[in-house]
């Protein structure tokens, strides 16, 4: 299932399935100072992945996953035609002895990082070093597949699980020449693993590799923030189920689900606006860097658009019902002083939030105050109230509703601890004392009105009945600190006001 596995392959010549992953990816992708490099790690992958696939034995036959058909992202790759990194970092062929050609992509991909670090003019001995322990490659062979793909693919799917999870361990080793009496030097202040071989820069082999691959590729990062605008958004997003979808299909609807993935990451650049930036869509995966005043929009556009695309597929849950394939994004907003490796961490967090607080196809949002203090919220993409209210909220900052409004309210509504009442128990009560959930509905509610009245110029009644119907949906899931947070993320991300809250 690897390189030191023993080989599985039939000795009939008939086709066998072979999955092979690359890695790693959020973590590489994430070792960023810049939204330049963000896009330099996704498409240093992209292209040492595509690399391998292109030396698969009539490859454009052979691949199941991703797309290869004419227009796709792959073949616009192939061609030199896109910049956007869209191949993702895993893929499943049907091939003559899966061991032989695992074996061969594995060596293409090692050329081509040997190849851009030649080009890059890393050419010391401690550089070869540190890219040839960079990458992780892991693959699993079905020999025997039955022709049953759902059964294949979750059987090929369990054989690279299994081997991922007793992959050998092998330490990081450096080169000599990079110690200085008898010791390593200060390591990479991205990674904080290799030594750095730039020390004006704090960088190792691969991180200068990325500083150097937008002028090897003539690509362009363009400034995300302006200077009325100093908060940036990263957005990830993710599809939900995705192994329960594709273990769900029939042979014969497998290119058309891979043909829907190339078409949503080839056309996710369309569904963000200048001056955002596409980092990387690679089938199911997005992750996008924008101003914060666009980042709910633009992840919901994202979704929608990935819903859209998918809307011919299901998936199964344990008890056999079929279900919408959705996505999940993650946003975090922070200063553009805020360490972009902290961002895309928080942003890919708040992803897998989404997905667990939310129970999937859902968004989850995290904002960095300046002064340290962050917040949280989030909701599912089809809780019409909540969108409706974020439209009407943002209309309404500096027209008919004050920005100390939900400041007002969190001081009225603290005392209730509401932020303590999320819980994922359905039989479980929003209080521990005498007071029922309806009860405390209608407290809120009073708070509501009594802030509303003091805070609302023209007393919008359409924006106010929008509030109280969001309102009665977080009590619904049990989550109304939702509620609160709302108003205090979206008066935030549309004020700014960093210094003063």
């Amino acid at each position: 299932m690897n390189e030191n596995s023993p080989s599985n392959a039939a000795d009939n010549g008939s086709k066998e399935l072979l999955l092979f992953q690359m890695g790693p990816v959020q973590e590489f992708i994430a070792q960023a100072a810049t939204p330049s490099d963000l896009w330099a790690g996704s498409y240093l992958l992209s292209d040492l992945i595509l690399a391998g696939i292109m030396s698969i034995p009539d490859y454009e036959k052979a691949l199941i996953f991703p797309d290869l058909s004419q227009g796709s992202t792959v073949r616009e790759a192939m061609k030199g035609e896109s910049l956007i990194p869209s191949i993702p970092n895993r893929f499943l062929a049907k091939v003559q002895d899966g061991e032989t050609v695992a074996t061969k992509v594995k060596e293409a991909i090692q050329s081509e990082l040997h190849a851009l670090r030649i080009k890059a003019g890393l050419t010391s001995d401690a550089a070869e070093k540190q890219c040839d322990q960079f990458l992780q490659m892991t693959w699993a062979v079905l020999s025997n597949p039955t022709g049953n793909m759902c059964e294949d693919y979750k059987s090929v799917n369990r054989l690279l699980a299994m081997r991922r999870n007793v992959r050998q361990f092998n330490p990081w080793r450096e080169d000599e020449s990079t110690k200085v009496g008898g010791r390593n030097g200060p390591k990479d202040f991205l990674s904080g693993k290799e030594t750095a071989l730039d020390f004006e820069n704090g960088l190792g082999a691969m991180n200068l590799l990325k500083r150097c691959l937008p002028g090897m590729k003539g690509k362009t990062i363009p400034a995300i923030q302006s200077e009325a605008d100093r908060y940036l958004a990263i957005i990830a997003l993710d599809g939900d189920k995705m192994g329960a979808t594709l273990s769900n299909l029939k042979e014969h609807e497998h290119p058309k689900f891979s043909k829907s993935l190339a078409e949503f990451a080839s056309e996710a650049k369309d569904k963000i606006k200048k001056p955002g930036v596409l980092i990387y869509a690679g089938g199911d995966d997005v992750l996008a860097a924008v101003p914060a005043k666009n980042a709910i929009d633009t992840a919901k556009d994202l979704a929608e658009h990935f819903a859209t695309k998918m809307q011919e597929f299901k998936w199964k849950d344990d008890n056999g019902k079929e279900n919408a394939v959705s996505a999940s994004a993650g946003i975090a907003i922070g200063h553009e002083a805020t360490p972009l490796l902290d961002l895309v961490h928080a942003a890919q967090e708040a992803e897998r939030r989404a997905k667990s607080d939310y129970d999937r196809n859902a968004i989850a949002l995290t904002v960095f105050k300046r002064s340290g203090e962050s917040l949280e919220w989030g909701c599912n993409w089809d809780c019409r109230a909540a969108f409706c209210l974020h439209k009407r909220i943002v209309r309404a900052l500096g027209e008919d509703l004050s920005a100390r409004f939900p400041y007002k309210l969190a001081a009225l509504l603290d005392p209730y601890e509401l932020g303590s009442m999320n819980t994922k128990e359905e039989d479980q009560d929003l209080t521990s004392g005498n007071v029922s959930n309806e009860e405390m509905e209608k407290i809120v509610l009073e708070e509501l009105a009594h802030v509303w009245e003091r805070s609302s110029k023209d007393k919008d009644p359409d924006l106010y009945e929008k509030a109280k119907d969001y309102l009665h949906k977080t009590f619904e899931k049990k989550r109304p600190q939702d509620f609160l947070n709302l108003f205090l993320c979206e008066t935030f991300i549309n004020r700014q006001r960093s210094e003063e809250n």
